[in-house]
């Protein structure tokens, strides 16, 4: 056992319906989370269902899986920050490959919902990686720790906020990364990190692919704090394998 906390988030997307709900509950109910434990889980979940998974197990972290950009106002379909704190979520994703590639969202826009979260103190899970071309242009790290300066820019230094490598895959082409790959870019964004926020044990996830084989062995020679896993995580069956390898 690791003497620092490690993390299993899970952002379910929208692929999940009332059934899918049901049976994940049940499987999740099965198995008895640790109170004392250095593994913290938590799922990204469809705003609709948010509060009602919220209370299946208290240590486990519920959090919505994006924010509006703007705070309030007549902004039809749109959630506030101030909204997900009401509701008492315990973090938000911001930044996901899918808003930057489907529906056209900047650093800049990232760095706005993440101001707007932590105005009302709801902790940021961050996203952020390189495109195809400039990780085949060996412009990966490069890439990232720009991004990073611009979402970063003038946030509150003093909190806590959870960044997660998550390349954007844009196709079934972006080549596959070996270890080696996933250990430079985290050491990169440590580095840049530190320089931004102050030196300090910052979080750092993966956000690729993993298997419950796979990811002991990520989480022990990449220098990951944990992992931020896709739509798989709301297979409470799959999801437990791979919590239950990392004890």
């Amino acid at each position: 056992m690791m003497d620092k906390t490690r993390y299993v988030i899970g952002n379910w997307k929208m692929n999940v319906d009332s059934a899918d709900m049901v049976a994940f509950s049940r499987e999740l109910k099965k198995f008895k989370f640790p109170r004392k434990t250095d593994l913290q889980v938590g799922f990204a979940v469809p705003s609709i269902y948010a509060l009602g998974l919220s209370k299946l197990q208290e240590s486990v972290w519920v959090g919505a899986q994006n924010v509006s950009k703007f705070t309030r106002g007549d902004y039809t379909g749109e959630i506030s920050a101030e909204m997900i704190a009401d509701c008492g979520l315990d973090f938000c994703l911001v930044g996901q490959s899918e808003r930057r590639i489907h529906f056209g969202e900047t650093d800049e826009i990232v760095n706005h919902k993440l101001k707007n979260l932590q105005e009302y103190g709801v902790l940021p899970v961050v996203c952020v990686g390189e495109t195809e071309d400039e990780r085949m242009s060996g412009r990966a790290e490069q890439s990232i720790t720009k991004r990073l300066r611009t979402i970063l820019n003038d946030v509150n230094k003093d909190e806590e906020i959870i960044i997660a490598y998550e390349p954007i895959k844009a196709d079934n082409k972006f080549p596959k990364l070996s270890t080696k790959d996933i250990k430079s870019v985290i050491e990169a964004i440590r580095q840049e990190l530190n320089s931004i926020l102050g030196e300090r044990n910052h979080i750092v996830l993966y956000g690729g692919e993993v298997t419950e084989t796979s990811c002991f062995n990520l989480l022990t020679t990449t220098g990951v704090d944990g992992f931020l896993l896709g739509s798989e995580s709301a297979n409470g069956e799959k999801l437990i394998r791979i919590v239950s390898s990392l004890f």
